[in-house]
């Protein structure tokens, strides 16, 4: 599985037309066949992590970050993010009263490439 053109699509169109109206007019469409293809990328790399990882996320869809931005405090009020992000994580066993540690791969793509971080931890 691999992620598709119409990915790298969508986010170049976002890009440049990052607005409401433009959003809701392409989101059964343009934004939906991405999501999908997106959901699809997730759950195929899920498998393959999980024959050699314990991993928490529990599908593709869940992985996936929300296109919506927060933009209350920001000065660049665009509503959408023009990225796709994904985070899955690792189940690691822990005590009761110890810190919880999470361990993750995250992958961040956008229309002019793809971003892997090496290591990924959260306190």
């Amino acid at each position: 599985m691999s992620i598709s053109k119409s990915n790298i699509d969508f986010l170049k169109q976002l890009g440049k037309n990052n607005n409401r109206e433009w959003f809701h007019e392409n989101k059964e469409t343009i934004y939906q066949s991405a999501l999908d293809n997106s959901i699809a990328f997730a759950d195929s790399l899920l498998g393959e992590i999980n024959k050699h990882d314990n991993i928490e996320t529990p599908t593709g869809k869940k992985s996936l970050y929300r296109i919506y931005k927060d933009t209350r405090f920001s000065k660049n009020k665009t509503p959408y993010k023009d990225t796709l992000n994904t985070k899955i994580t690792h189940n690691i066993s822990k005590k009761q009263n110890e810190k919880k540690m999470e361990l993750s791969f995250w992958l961040h793509w956008q229309a002019f490439g793809c971003h892997v971080p090496p290591f990924a931890a959260v306190c």
